[in-house]
């Protein structure tokens, strides 16, 4: 078994990450919905206005700064706990005797935690495929906006 395969078992298997996931779901969601109303109330001061924002700039941006936020403390908490697990469970040897090299060591725990954090944004992108349905949205700055969260995420 892989170390990849390992690190996805621990974190499907962790409670812990479950409950952060239903958090961030909550979050995520609650940004989602203050946004849209927040643009249904003053999208009647908008209408005068010549350069008023569009649902873009009022609900997607935000949501996806508030998704970003976000995302720096689940990678954190996502990092830590991959080491914590392995210094808890004197699970150094047993890396390094899987492990082929440094670097499929690094790129396998790296990727581990990506697919984890990955799904964590997964409530922003069916809110923002939602909206996309629902409204008629500039795909450009949208998917922009996304792949953007996805980089960050990433990095």
């Amino acid at each position: 078994m892989s170390l990849y395969q390992l690190e996805l078992r621990h974190f499907f298997r962790s409670p812990l990450i479950w409950i952060i996931m239903s958090i961030s779901a909550f979050i995520g969601a609650w940004t989602f919905l203050m946004a849209i109303e927040l643009f249904s109330v003053i999208q009647v001061k908008f209408a005068g206005m010549s350069d008023a924002p569009t649902i873009v700039q009022a609900v997607v941006f935000p949501v996806i700064s508030s998704q970003a936020k976000i995302s720096m403390i689940i990678v954190a908490i996502i990092s830590g706990l991959s080491f914590a697990r392995l210094q808890q469970q004197n699970g150094w040897f047993l890396i390094f005797s899987i492990a082929k090299s440094e670097w499929n060591l690094t790129l396998q725990k790296y990727l581990g935690g990506i697919v984890i954090v990955l799904l964590f944004l997964l409530p922003a992108f069916i809110a923002m495929l939602a909206l996309i349905i629902l409204a008629d949205l500039q795909m450009k700055l949208v998917i922009t906006a996304l792949l953007g969260l996805i980089l960050f995420v990433c990095w």
